[in-house]
């Protein structure tokens, strides 16, 4: 009886959309406030069942209607009038509060309605199904891509080491040509929209201007490179006999991480985050959060937030493992949570509707709680000598990925401008340049990256995410005496970020709390 009344309700969406395409079609819209009215209410009801079809197949492998509503919900927003009548709407929007509605819409809509055209649809979710796969190979055993992920960082055989890295990203050819092909029919779709290629249409509606993009790389490039030169000096200068490779990056701290994770047993992690939660004004318990918490060590690491209806509603389904990085996991989740459920916006749009961003900082602030030396002492207990060696070890684990992050932002973009290239060669002229790395062209790391399918720019997003987080962080030391411990910082975030939801652009938030503009001085600090 589900699945049909399920069918039924998807039915009626989908017929209310295809109308509603039927009739931009005849007459195009003219009232577009209308149109993001109609839209909110068919979300509204479409993003609650989706969230409850998720939280089901998380939490039990079934779901009677998951594939339903995701067709309902991708339906609604692939409507190429809707997005001419955005773009129209957003040059010559005065009020603020449309305004904001039109800004969160824009990409989504674009992606969708991009993604929805003859051909792209297809070869996008062929190559989900690719990047999504949750295991690899090695020796012709079937491994879990968290626990290989792992033997790549800790295993003492530096042959184990690359053994590892090599299943992580080995594609066959045809993921590469499906890849570049993607690029190609995405830059045709934009063209026929007006704009030269698919990232020039990205990021003028969500990162900004060209200019602007390549600054951001300039600026964190020119901030990392010193740092991460004298890291990368040490390492190739202490006996080696071979080169350095990025297996072997995290080898010297391969014994302190180990000792670390034995800090974080699977039942001590949901202890340390409800007690350090609460010590900052967070009590998880009276509050509308609904945890289902698993730990099973043969299949992925997870810890996902399922927003239900903000903010009465908040699910988070969370497999733990032992070890420090499951109780990042943890925190991140559980940051994004209280992001819903704090906001105080009867909007659809500003309480249920992300800004990528935003969301990705809020669980950046609370994921790098157990980072700070007084967290660890505090709540993990980690003895003083072991929290410094663990402070030289994480500082070279983020330097990295902020470099490696520089790779694929960078790579990003030039493939969009050029995708006829050998995209190959572009990733590893990339990665030798921002990295100092050997290059290995018979692999393809980049034809394993989910984000370049399903989330555009996201890699953007992420170095701005880690920026906006810096900073809070230096205001909160500066002028609230730092963040461990201090009953403050659930005022500091509610009222000045969470109770707006996505109401306010995230610059505009940050710049009005910290009291300046966004600032990578502080990403390094």
């Amino acid at each position: 009886m589900r699945i049909i009344t399920a069918t039924l309700l998807v039915g009626l969406v989908l017929m209310g959309a295809t109308s509603c395409k039927q009739e931009n079609t005849s007459s195009g819209i003219t009232d577009i406030h209308t149109a993001l009215d109609s839209l909110e209410a068919k979300l509204r009801w479409t993003d609650y069942r989706l969230a409850q079809e998720q939280w089901d197949y998380l939490t039990t492998g079934i779901s009677d209607s998951l594939k339903f509503f995701r067709e309902a919900r991708w339906s609604l927003l692939s409507d190429e009038h809707l997005l001419n009548a955005l773009r129209r709407a957003h040059r010559s929007a005065d009020e603020q509060i449309s305004k904001r509605r039109i800004e969160l819409m824009l990409p989504k809509v674009a992606v969708s309605s991009i993604d929805d055209t003859r051909g792209i649809k297809q070869l996008r979710d062929s190559l989900l199904v690719a990047c999504s796969q949750d295991w690899c190979l090695i020796d012709g055993t079937r491994q879990s891509i968290d626990s290989v992920n792992s033997a790549m960082i800790h295993d003492n055989s530096r042959t184990q080491r690359e053994l590892a890295y090599r299943a992580l990203f080995s594609v066959d050819g045809s993921s590469v040509s499906q890849f570049s092909r993607l690029f190609r029919m995405r830059n045709q779709a934009a063209s026929r929209l007006g704009y030269r290629d698919y990232y020039s249409l990205m990021s003028s509606l969500s990162c900004g201007n060209e200019q602007d993009y390549l600054q951001l790389v300039d600026i964190i490039d020119s901030l990392t490179s010193p740092v991460y030169e004298r890291m990368f000096d040490r390492r190739r200068n202490n006996g080696r006999s071979e080169a350095l490779e990025l297996w072997d990056w995290w080898q010297p701290y391969e014994k302190t991480l180990r000792e670390v994770d034995r800090f974080f047993p699977v039942d001590s992690q949901l202890y340390f985050a409800r007690r350090s939660l609460a010590d900052i004004g967070f009590r998880l318990e009276q509050l509308p959060l609904y945890l289902n918490v698993v730990s099973d060590s043969s299949i992925s690491h997870m810890a996902q937030t399922i927003v239900v209806r903000a903010p009465h509603d908040i699910r988070l389904a969370v497999n733990l493992t032992d070890g420090l990085q499951s109780m990042r996991r943890l925190l991140h989740a559980v940051g994004l949570a209280l992001l819903h459920v704090e906001v105080r916006q009867d909007s659809h749009w500003f309480s249920n509707v992300d800004d990528p961003v935003w969301s990705n900082a809020t669980g950046l602030f609370f994921e790098r709680q157990c980072l700070q030396p007084d967290w660890l002492s505090k709540y993990a207990a980690l003895p003083a000598e072991l929290i410094a060696r663990f402070g030289e070890a994480e500082e070279a684990d983020e330097m990295l990925k902020l470099r490696l992050c520089l790779v694929d932002v960078t790579f990003e973009y030039e493939a969009y401008k050029n995708p006829n290239r050998d995209l190959n060669s572009l990733y590893w002229d990339l990665f030798t340049r921002y990295t100092m790395l050997p290059r290995h062209d018979d692999l393809a790391p980049w034809a394993t990256q989910v984000e370049y399918v399903t989330m555009p720019l996201g890699r953007c997003a992420q170095l701005l995410s880690r920026t906006a987080t810096a900073q809070t962080y230096a205001y909160l030391f500066d002028n609230y005496s730092g963040v461990v411990g201090n009953k403050e910082v659930r005022s500091f975030l509610v009222q000045n970020y969470f109770r707006f939801g996505s109401r306010y652009h995230w610059r505009n938030l940050l710049e009005r709390t910290t009291g300046e503009p966004l600032s990578f001085d502080y990403l390094v600090h």
